[in-house]
């Protein structure tokens, strides 16, 4: 057999491709998106909107002061209110199923 050995101290740069890395994508801070969710459940019109408007405010600010664009805020907002909208009809569905009984049409 005579097959060459890899030599292990050798090394090739390659070219790497770029790819963008968000540390704590917003849609993932579960924590947040659970309490949100719970606030907007209890506050009813105004109070609703006004909380959220809040969310969005502080969430942006947050963004900009870690570096974020005005573009990758934008999307972060926008994911985390599908986050939050998610979480609110899993909370409904959670809510529905366990007065439901089983089997029933």
């Amino acid at each position: 057999m005579n097959e060459e050995q890899m030599d292990l101290f050798t090394y090739e740069r390659r070219a790497l491709r770029s790819a963008e890395v968000i540390a704590f994508p917003i849609d993932q801070r579960l924590v947040h998106i659970r309490m949100t969710a719970r606030q907007l459940e209890v506050k009813k019109g105004e109070a609703a909107d006004r909380f959220w408007r809040t969310e969005c405010r502080r969430l942006w600010g947050r963004l900009q002061a870690e570096g974020f664009s005005e573009i990758e805020v934008r999307d972060q907002i926008a994911e985390f209110a599908e986050a939050v909208h998610s979480e609110m009809k899993r909370a409904a569905w959670a809510t529905w199923k366990a007065g439901s009984p089983s089997g029933a049409a």
